[in-house]
């Protein structure tokens, strides 16, 4: 509920993912801009991270990465939390140092970590 509140909420929504998180962050901004929410899928590192530099609190991140310790999402979500923006983690690992940083953050169960 709560990252559905921000998200519906907000005049922005980047979506950061880099490697194998870049495509759950196009599959996510393909999704929310067919809701119509405001949304714009970051997969390069540098990039994201002087977007980030540009949002404010009207803005959200959402940040995806499995293991919520992949460097460049990390910068480029904690580049924006200082400018004020929401933080939204999509991770697997609850306690992860994106998980940490994030306003609400959203723990996506894999089955190959059973294994």
């Amino acid at each position: 509920e709560q990252a559905a509140e921000i998200l519906t909420q907000k005049k922005r929504i980047e979506i950061y993912g880099v490697g194998s998180s870049s495509m759950v962050a196009n599959d996510a901004y393909y999704r929310f801009m067919r809701q119509g929410l405001p949304a714009y899928s970051v997969i390069d590192p540098h990039i994201a991270s002087v977007s980030a530099s540009l949002l404010d609190q009207n803005c959200a991140v959402v940040a995806v990465s499995y293991s919520g310790r992949t460097v460049e999402t990390l910068k480029s979500a904690q580049i924006a939390k200082e400018k004020g923006a929401s933080i939204i983690a999509l991770t697997s690992f609850s306690k992860s140092p994106l998980a940490k940083l994030s306003d609400v953050c959203l723990v996506s169960f894999c089955c190959w970590t059973l294994c």
